[in-house]
């Protein structure tokens, strides 16, 4: 046998053993976990947990499929884009589906109903509306404008009776005292003035306390009904969001729901930035997913912020894949299995409770 051939043999064998290896070897699916936190892929022990990883490892391991978590941040369109350019096959988190990321990448089937919500400052209680309605009240105009004319008012009454021999003190303490409380407790005069000035005086007070006291109990009306009916409700209808300063994180589908409410947008790097700013009053509210927004309540110190009942839009969430990548098969056929096998719903169980119909899709 030549050495020409030996050696074409040799490449031959490796050739077809590069082939055979080729086949045999295990692809390593590369998964992007975006936005990573609870309760969808919250980091723990060098790994993830949360309603979205629960459901990946669970198909995967029933496809047999072998896989490697890469972090990508909190920018969902940024990390959508290591997708398009092939730096991973997978992304993970609370990724919702839109249009515009369609065009680009390929969605799994959904498997969880998504909702923007608002993180918002407490209001008072009924008790501090009424308190706030009280001094409102008293500090009126009408009420101002009420005691200014009462003082004008003893004061010509003390000085045009009292000089007349009546029962009116013409010490100036005991006249005035005496002109007060006799208006306060007895709500009449003992006797009519005797001077021209007195009558004239008490009969312009009777038309001017008769005008003034419908206005107080206008306000009074008023303001009472606002603080017993008020809803407590920073923000009760979309419209309530027109120019206010809403913080929002980078690269999410919030952004662009917020901004169409006419809200002025704050960006904002984290979920944590963002509730600062509201914590320091530099924005109205924080606009977030809610159940996202909720749990991160939940579990922070923040006892004067609340979730807002307001709900700004509808999505869902859906696992992330390259476009024609193989894997999405695999993927929603163990989905719509999960789904329909009541595993979805009992792993969004573990983690949100109350609200886990929003996985019963």
């Amino acid at each position: 046998m030549s050495q020409k051939f030996a050696i074409s043999i040799l490449i031959l064998s490796l050739f077809i053993c590069n082939i055979a290896f080729a086949k045999n070897s295990v692809r390593v699916v590369r998964v992007g976990v975006v936005n990573a936190r609870a309760p969808f892929a919250a980091p723990t022990n060098n790994s993830y947990n949360g309603i979205v990883v629960d459901i990946w490892k669970t198909l995967a391991d029933n496809e047999k499929i072998t896989y490697k978590y890469i972090p990508l941040g909190h920018n969902t369109d940024a990390a959508l884009n290591e997708l398009v350019k092939g730096n991973v096959d997978v992304v993970i988190g609370p990724i919702s589906v839109t249009y515009q990321r369609y065009k680009l990448i390929d969605f799994s089937h959904p498997y969880f109903l998504n909702e923007t919500g608002l993180i918002i400052h407490k209001l008072p209680t009924n008790i501090g509306h009424i308190t706030s309605a009280f001094f409102a009240i008293i500090t009126s105009p009408f009420i101002i404008l009420f005691l200014l004319f009462f003082l004008i008012y003893i004061h010509v009454y003390w000085f045009s009776e009292k000089a007349d021999g009546g029962e009116v003190p013409e010490k100036y303490s005991k006249g005035i005292s005496y002109v007060i409380w006799t208006h306060l407790l007895k709500k009449y005069h003992l006797h009519l003035p005797h001077t021209f000035t007195g009558r004239l005086a008490s009969l312009i007070w009777i038309l001017a306390v008769a005008a003034l006291l419908t206005s107080i109990l206008a306000t009074v009306t008023s303001e009472m009904t606002s603080a017993v009916t008020s809803s407590h409700q920073q923000f009760n209808q979309l419209a309530d969001l027109q120019n206010e300063s809403v913080a929002v994180i980078k690269g999410t589908r919030t952004a662009s729901e917020i901004e169409k409410a006419g809200a002025k947008i704050i960006e904002a790097d984290s979920l944590d930035q963002a509730v600062e700013l509201l914590n320091e009053g530099k924005v109205a509210a924080v606009a977030d997913d809610y159940i996202i927004a909720k749990t991160y309540l939940n579990t922070h110190d923040y006892p004067e912020l609340q979730m807002s009942s307001l709900r700004i839009a509808s999505s869902v969430y859906a696992i992330a894949v390259k476009k024609n990548e193989p894997l999405l098969q695999k993927i929603n056929r163990q989905i719509l299995f999960l789904q329909d096998n009541g595993y979805t719903q009992y792993i969004c169980e573990k983690y949100i409770n109350a609200d886990a119909d929003l996985c019963a899709i």
